[in-house]
């Protein structure tokens, strides 16, 4: 997951569950309109380098959107630097995130109120020690949300991974602990079930190469829409501005009309006077 999408995040949790959920919703909705190629280019996507070790060799994938393509094989074991040099400049900056087999994990599908959505992660712990033979505190865990189970029920998947397994894994790989930002695991099909199963802690931080690049679209938007705000101001302070011209010149045209108005109502009551006076 890149930096901006992190960010995303902190974003949401600071404006609320429901706000965030709904900027989940409508940045899913934006995104779908933009070409994977594009999104991948723009940092956009969820993009991850996946690593999985199977017989005596370290495999690497990179994972865009639904897709996996294969970036190298590599003989195990070898260091993180030796894969470094292997890569791409641009691949390099991914986050990298370990596949444990499907048999690693402890998976258990559950129906929680639909209320529940907002603070889906704090009720599903609490159903860890009622699932698994562990305690919340001996785990490791991530949640899938499977969509709605109707009747105002929603279906999720917790995946655990036991503690005491993950400091063996620490240990069997060595110093690749140190710069993975995720363990995911996959399913019986040898898809990614697209969760993190190491501890916040625990997770290493790549910079975003795109976050400068973010950073000066965001700032130029805020320009633009500033000066579109000041042109929008001139265009109707403009509009008052000749508003103001028409109803000063409407007024005089209507001063001048009452004024001519008053001398020929002085002139019908002077003539009507003297036709009085010849009269008599």
């Amino acid at each position: 997951m890149t930096a901006w999408q992190d960010s995303l995040r902190q974003v949401q949790g600071q404006i609320g569950p429901g706000a965030g959920r709904f900027l989940r919703w409508w940045r899913q909705s934006l995104l779908a309109w933009v070409p994977m190629r594009w999104q991948w280019a723009l940092g956009w996507s969820q993009t991850r380098l996946l690593l999985q070790c199977e017989d005596g060799q370290l495999q690497v994938w990179r994972e865009t959107g639904d897709g996996l393509e294969p970036v190298a094989r590599l003989p195990w074991p070898l260091q993180p630097a030796d894969l470094d040099r292997v890569l791409e400049p641009r691949l390099r900056s991914l986050p990298r995130v370990w596949l444990l087999p499907a048999g690693q994990v402890l998976r258990r599908n559950l129906r929680l109120p639909a209320a529940a959505a907002d603070r889906l992660r704090a009720v599903v712990g609490y159903e860890i020690d009622r699932q698994t033979p562990f305690e919340a505190s001996q785990v490791s865990y991530d949640i899938r949300e499977l969509g709605s189970a109707g009747e105002g029920l929603l279906q999720v998947e917790l995946v655990a991974w036991p503690l005491r397994q993950l400091d063996d894994w620490r240990a069997q790989i060595g110093a690749w602990a140190d710069v993975l930002a995720g363990v995911d695991a996959i399913d019986a099909q040898g898809r990614a079930l697209q969760v993190n199963l190491l501890p916040p802690a625990q997770r290493q931080q790549r910079p975003d190469p795109m976050r400068r690049w973010n950073l000066l679209l965001a700032m130029a938007a805020l320009v633009m829409l500033v000066l579109a705000a000041m042109q929008l101001l001139d265009n109707r302070r403009d509009a008052v501005d000749a508003l103001r011209a028409d109803v000063e010149r409407s007024a005089r045209s209507a001063r001048g009309v009452a004024s001519e108005r008053s001398q020929l109502q002085a002139l019908l009551d002077g003539a009507a006077f003297l036709e009085t006076q010849r009269s008599q």
